[in-house]
């Protein structure tokens, strides 16, 4: 992650910053990025597992992430574009703080078999009334250490109807 400084002037005036290289190898060749701007609450939104199997008519079970930024802790509402509307999604209200939301998606058992396409959006109000809207990508979870997890984002969200299962569980 890249370092970031938050500072709030005392009082107004004029300030500078100077930029170094910590192990002075810095010079013209270098690139650096400064960016200066007014701390806004926001969020990130992952999706995993980034692939998911879905019998006709059955659930499957996927979880949404949310990465909060700059003392963002509100409630985050989700929705999806593209799903069709006979498919059943779970839970799609993320409580204030919470890191993770498990959810469920059901589909409809005369659905095609086949790939769909659709995506899975965030929406909040900050409580300064701004609105974010955030899509959420998709990510597999990594385990570094044997105890650290991390969402490792990865290129597409991949959702397969597949054939009824041949079977049903059920549970006394």
């Amino acid at each position: 992650a890249d370092p970031a400084l938050v500072f709030r002037a005392p009082k107004s005036g004029i300030y500078y910053v100077r930029l170094i290289d910590s192990q002075n190898k810095g010079g013209e060749d270098f690139g650096y990025r400064l960016r200066i701007d007014d701390v806004k609450p926001e969020f990130d939104l992952r999706i995993s597992p980034s692939n998911l199997a879905i019998p006709r008519g059955g659930t499957a079970n996927l979880s949404v992430s949310i990465i909060r930024k700059n003392k963002f802790n509100g409630e985050v509402e989700l929705f999806t574009k593209g799903l069709p509307s006979d498919f059943k999604l779970s839970k799609c209200r993320m409580a204030r703080g919470e890191q993770q939301l498990r959810m469920t998606i059901t589909a409809p058992e005369n659905i095609q078999e086949g790939p769909i396409d659709f995506q899975i959006w965030g929406q909040a109000t900050t409580e300064n009334g701004d609105e974010i809207v955030k899509q959420a990508y998709p990510a597999e979870e990594m385990l570094q250490a044997f105890y650290i997890k991390h969402l490792i984002p990865t290129s597409d969200f991949r959702v397969n109807i597949t054939p009824e299962l041949p079977y049903s569980i059920e549970i006394l």
